[in-house]
Protein backbone atom coordinates (compact mmCIF):
# COMPACT_ATOMS: atom_id res chain seq x y z
CA UNK A 1 0.00 0.00 0.00
CA UNK A 2 1.17 3.35 -0.87
CA UNK A 3 1.68 6.20 1.57
CA UNK A 4 -1.05 8.44 0.11
CA UNK A 5 0.43 11.37 2.56
CA UNK A 6 3.93 11.09 1.11
CA UNK A 7 4.41 14.09 -1.83
CA UNK A 8 6.95 14.70 -4.34
CA UNK A 9 4.32 17.03 -6.47
CA UNK A 10 6.37 19.93 -7.97
CA UNK A 11 6.03 19.98 -11.28
CA UNK A 12 2.80 19.96 -13.81
CA UNK A 13 3.66 17.91 -15.84
CA UNK A 14 4.11 14.83 -13.21
CA UNK A 15 1.48 12.93 -11.18
CA UNK A 16 -0.87 14.79 -9.70
CA UNK A 17 -0.50 14.26 -5.47
CA UNK A 18 -3.61 13.56 -4.08
CA UNK A 19 -3.19 16.12 -1.26
CA UNK A 20 -3.14 18.80 -2.56
CA UNK A 21 -5.04 21.18 -0.18
CA UNK A 22 -2.18 20.33 2.00
CA UNK A 23 0.23 22.30 -0.49
CA UNK A 24 -2.35 25.73 -0.56
CA UNK A 25 -0.49 29.11 0.99
CA UNK A 26 -2.23 31.59 2.98
CA UNK A 27 -3.77 32.84 -0.35
CA UNK A 28 -5.16 29.15 -1.69
CA UNK A 29 -2.56 29.01 -4.25
CA UNK A 30 0.64 26.11 -4.79
CA UNK A 31 3.75 28.09 -5.86
CA UNK A 32 4.71 26.65 -9.03
CA UNK A 33 8.20 25.17 -10.50
CA UNK A 34 8.56 28.81 -12.02
CA UNK A 35 7.88 30.54 -9.43
CA UNK A 36 10.66 28.50 -7.24
CA UNK A 37 13.04 28.21 -9.35
CA UNK A 38 12.72 32.95 -10.11
CA UNK A 39 13.07 32.50 -6.19
CA UNK A 40 16.53 30.95 -6.29
CA UNK A 41 17.74 32.55 -9.45
CA UNK A 42 16.94 36.56 -7.70
CA UNK A 43 18.08 35.18 -4.47
CA UNK A 44 20.67 32.32 -4.33
CA UNK A 45 21.88 32.86 -0.69
CA UNK A 46 19.74 33.49 2.06
CA UNK A 47 18.68 37.21 3.21
CA UNK A 48 15.68 39.05 4.43
CA UNK A 49 14.79 39.70 0.96
CA UNK A 50 14.43 36.44 -0.04
CA UNK A 51 13.16 35.68 3.48
CA UNK A 52 10.26 38.40 1.94
CA UNK A 53 9.75 36.83 -1.08
CA UNK A 54 9.19 33.71 0.44
CA UNK A 55 6.70 35.07 2.27
CA UNK A 56 5.15 36.77 -0.99
CA UNK A 57 4.68 33.18 -2.31
CA UNK A 58 1.96 32.92 0.72
CA UNK A 59 3.63 29.74 2.15
CA UNK A 60 6.11 29.20 5.36
CA UNK A 61 9.57 29.19 4.94
CA UNK A 62 10.00 25.71 6.02
CA UNK A 63 7.20 24.31 3.74
CA UNK A 64 9.46 26.38 0.65
CA UNK A 65 12.33 24.57 1.35
CA UNK A 66 10.58 21.21 1.71
CA UNK A 67 9.43 22.22 -2.17
CA UNK A 68 12.85 23.15 -2.88
CA UNK A 69 14.00 19.78 -1.62
CA UNK A 70 11.95 17.76 -3.39
CA UNK A 71 12.74 20.29 -6.60
CA UNK A 72 16.38 19.12 -6.37
CA UNK A 73 15.45 15.59 -5.86
CA UNK A 74 13.55 15.81 -9.87
CA UNK A 75 15.12 14.74 -12.54
CA UNK A 76 12.80 16.78 -14.34
CA UNK A 77 14.23 20.13 -12.15
CA UNK A 78 17.29 18.80 -13.28
CA UNK A 79 16.82 19.11 -16.81
CA UNK A 80 14.89 22.16 -17.08
CA UNK A 81 17.47 23.90 -14.93
CA UNK A 82 20.57 22.13 -14.73
CA UNK A 83 23.15 25.34 -13.17
CA UNK A 84 20.88 25.86 -11.03
CA UNK A 85 19.59 22.43 -9.54
CA UNK A 86 23.35 21.84 -9.09
CA UNK A 87 24.13 24.45 -7.49
CA UNK A 88 21.64 23.52 -4.75
CA UNK A 89 22.54 19.99 -4.45
CA UNK A 90 25.77 21.46 -3.67
CA UNK A 91 24.71 23.80 -1.17
CA UNK A 92 22.83 21.11 0.65
CA UNK A 93 26.00 18.68 0.70
CA UNK A 94 27.11 21.33 2.22
CA UNK A 95 24.71 22.12 4.73
CA UNK A 96 24.63 18.49 5.81
CA UNK A 97 28.42 17.83 5.74
CA UNK A 98 28.61 20.66 8.19
CA UNK A 99 26.37 19.36 10.78
CA UNK A 100 27.74 17.51 13.94
CA UNK A 101 27.25 13.98 14.01
CA UNK A 102 24.77 12.82 16.12
CA UNK A 103 26.68 10.68 19.42
CA UNK A 104 24.79 9.14 21.96
CA UNK A 105 24.47 10.66 25.39
CA UNK A 106 26.65 8.56 28.42
CA UNK A 107 24.87 8.57 31.81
Amino acid sequence: MTDLRRCDYVFPDERPCTHAADHRGRHGAKPTFQELVNLELAHPISSPAKQTAIDELGIGQARYYQLVNAMVNSPTAAERYPDTIERLRRSRTRALSSRSPVTPRTR
